[in-house]
């Protein structure tokens, strides 16, 4: 408490003695004798000035730490509300009932050589079949079957596609091309594409975790552990 006390009474003398000090020189006396020659109101006004100056720093500090917690809650406010819409739109989408995946037309090969028998199609007639390639359309996986099938009437091949395409809701004929026999032109060789498309779900980056958990482990900078690491 001593060493205290003398350290106040030192700092005490030393601003004493600055003080002291700058009203004996000279620009301290030259500013003070231009000072005492204006009149009064000038005097009051670079007083009242000085005092705003000093009162301005003294309050700058807080007054600048409360505007930087004015707009920090402003900020936490948006990002709160931003988290609740999220929430809710959380909610709202496990609330939904899942939509079965629809089947692959490589899934349905019994089912389209039915199609293909009910049309009067022989199996000497099939050149080639085979899966297409899976391929992103627009955001979405499509996949596909096709046949080559040849000696088929323009009638044939029109009901054989309308058939395929109805094996299930998600068909679609991508694409039909008939090319003429040389032996007979009433007959073609036709080929056929059958795809659907799949949406792409993005997979979140912590599986079975919703979005609060998601935020949490994020800011935490870790991944939860599930129950076969924490076994």
């Amino acid at each position: 408490m001593d060493a205290i006390k003398n350290l106040i009474e030192n700092l005490k003398e030393r601003v004493k003695a600055a003080w002291a000090e700058q009203q004996e020189s000279e620009l301290f006396i030259s500013t003070k004798e231009k000072f005492d020659a204006l009149p009064p109101i000038a005097q009051r006004s670079i007083l009242f000035g000085l005092l705003f100056v000093v009162v301005l720093l003294i309050l700058w500090w807080p007054l600048s730490n409360f505007l930087d917690s004015t707009d920090f809650n402003s900020k936490f406010d948006e990002r709160r509300q931003t988290l609740k819409e999220l929430l809710r739109i959380e909610r709202d989408f496990s609330s939904q009932p899942s939509v079965p995946a629809p089947p692959s037309p490589a899934s349905m090969k019994t089912q389209f050589e039915q199609k293909l028998v009910g049309n009067g199609v022989k199996t000497s007639q099939i050149k080639d079949q085979g899966t297409l390639p899976p391929q992103n359309v627009a955001g979405a996986n499509q996949q596909g079957y096709q046949y080559r099938l040849s000696h088929l009437t323009v009638r044939q091949a029109t009901d054989l596609s309308y058939d395929l395409e109805h094996v299930d809701p998600s068909f679609k004929i991508a694409g039909i091309e008939l090319i003429a026999e040389t032996q007979d032109p009433h007959f073609y060789e036709v080929g056929i594409k059958i795809v659907n498309f799949t949406a792409k779900v993005a997979e979140a980056e912590i599986p079975g975790k919703g979005i609060v958990d998601a935020i949490k482990h994020k800011n935490k900078g870790e991944t939860p552990k599930g129950k076969d690491d924490a076994e």
